[in-house]
């Protein structure tokens, strides 16, 4: 690894910014603050039943901040409820 602050997988994640954006019509957003460095990031779903159909991001903040929210925008899309239940760390046999 090179003298950087952050890896390269890090930096090509977050100038990907795979969902980067809005959605035009969302079935679901949320908005998070962070108080201690003044990160803001805000997701938006699209739904198809119970699939996530689409996601987007609205990222004010640092390089990880920003590859987070690409690392949602590129693995979420496709996944339903149980799927998504697992991934956050819950069990797909109870309610999320």
């Amino acid at each position: 690894m090179g003298g950087g602050l952050y890896g390269a997988a890090v930096l090509a994640l977050a100038r990907r910014a795979d969902g980067a954006g809005r959605l035009p019509a969302p079935d679901g957003a949320a908005t998070v603050d962070n108080p201690l460095c003044g990160d803001r990031a805000t997701v938006e779903v699209a739904l198809d039943g119970v699939r996530v159909r689409a996601v987007a991001h609205a990222v004010r903040g640092c390089i990880p901040c920003r590859a987070a929210a690409a690392a949602l925008g590129a693995a979420l899309p496709g996944l339903d409820a149980a799927q998504l239940a697992v991934a956050r760390g819950g069990s797909s046999n109870r309610p999320a």
